[in-house]
């Protein structure tokens, strides 16, 4: 198992407070040619308003594709939600009849309502924890943009206490590129086990993980699920980390240890705090994790609207903005900022000028379309 972790940039300015960034990539090693023991698998697929067009789309044709991966001892459902969870395919054993209806169910999906999660992830884990086979598993598809903040609250609550022997798989579809087809197949290759990757911070620094469905903040020291090594081969997870200000020649060490039943490995990450501002050093961390944050703004601004409060909408879009356009020029910056000021432009108009149409927004960073549901008439 091979584990690297570095960030952004190689240090941080002395005596302000700083945001870095920081990427975590685990090489499992290869799980082929082992054989896995029965599975029970529940596809819990996003079909919110957000979803419509080509994201939906691309969720068919993986599911369909990922179904003939199953074996005659396996089980499968699928639940589909939005505002509420509905079952095309009840928790049942593989068989042609079964698959075959199921085919049809999904073809026939369409996006609507809103994004409610975590009623739809308890429905999933109450029918598959009734299964006898070794393997449980939840497989949850979605673009990430979730209806409101306090769902992925609830959520994280549900899965940190969630029933045991049930692993919770997330795929986002806005940070995997074309690469769904092949993730939702290896969620039928797994075996019993988690690689789990555990931050050791100082108590003045906060992390927050960024790159996993759905995003959400950890406590002091969080231990997460990264992934099964039967399912996948190598696992990326970005976070924000966020350090005070700080004295010239203090630093900040952040260990991260992952580990399995029978290995562990412990990598580790110091920044000095220096008299300037330090050069960025991985603009690909840098843009991929501003990416994920314009996600999320994007959807709380979504969600202040709903509320009335335009101006507070406005404000945080136009703060990640600023931010934005003061690091060093890279196309994927340029093409965010853009993006997030287009939304900021919007929230200040009067509300008679406003419409809601759907916007496809083509994202160099995943180099796939999303489909991202913004308030803008540009």
């Amino acid at each position: 198992m091979k584990v690297t972790f570095s960030a952004d940039r190689e240090g941080i300015q002395a005596g302000k407070a700083q945001t870095r960034y920081l990427r975590l990539s685990v090489q499992t090693g290869s799980s082929k040619g082992k054989q896995r023991p029965p599975l029970s698998v529940v596809f819990v697929v996003d079909t919110s308003r957000s979803m419509e067009g080509e994201n939906l789309e691309r969720v068919k044709a993986a599911l369909v594709q990922t179904l003939s991966r199953l074996r005659i001892d396996d089980e499968f459902g699928i639940i589909a939600f939005s505002t509420t969870p509905v079952w095309i395919a009840k928790l049942q054993e593989v068989g042609l009849k079964g698959i075959n209806s199921a085919i049809a169910e999904i073809k026939g999906l369409q996006a609507h309502g809103y994004t409610c999660l975590t009623s739809a992830w308890t429905e999933a884990c109450s029918q598959i924890m009734t299964s006898w086979n070794q393997i449980k598993r939840v497989v949850i598809i979605s673009d990430g943009l979730v209806g409101a903040p306090k769902e992925l609250e609830r959520l994280e609550a549900c899965r940190s206490g969630g029933p045991k022997g049930v692993v919770t798989s997330t795929i986002s579809l806005n940070q995997i590129g074309d690469g769904l087809a092949e993730l939702l197949e290896a969620s039928v290759d797994v075996g019993t086990e988690n690689l789990r990757a555990e931050l050791e911070l100082p108590d003045h620094v906060h992390a927050e993980l960024l790159s996993s469905f759905p995003a959400s903040r950890y406590p002091k020291n969080p231990t997460l699920v990264l992934g099964d090594p039967w399912a996948k081969e190598k696992i990326e997870l970005l976070f924000r980390l966020d350090v005070p200000a700080m004295e010239i020649g203090q630093e900040v060490e952040i260990k991260v240890r992952v580990a399995s039943s029978n290995s562990q490995t412990i990598a580790t990450l110091s920044l000095r705090a220096e008299d300037a501002e330090p050069e960025v050093t991985c603009m690909d961390t840098l843009a991929g994790a501003l990416f994920i944050e314009a996600l999320e703004l994007r959807e709380k601004a979504q969600w202040l609207e709903t509320k009335k409060r335009y101006a507070q909408a406005q404000t945080i879009l136009m703060d990640f903005v600023t931010r934005v356009a003061e690091l060093p020029y890279d196309p994927r910056l340029m093409q965010i900022q853009i993006l997030v000021e287009q939304d900021a432009r919007y929230y200040g108009r009067p509300e008679d000028e406003r419409f809601d149409p759907e916007r496809t927004v083509v994202s160099i960073l995943t180099g796939t379309r999303a489909r991202l549901y913004s308030k803008t008439n540009s």
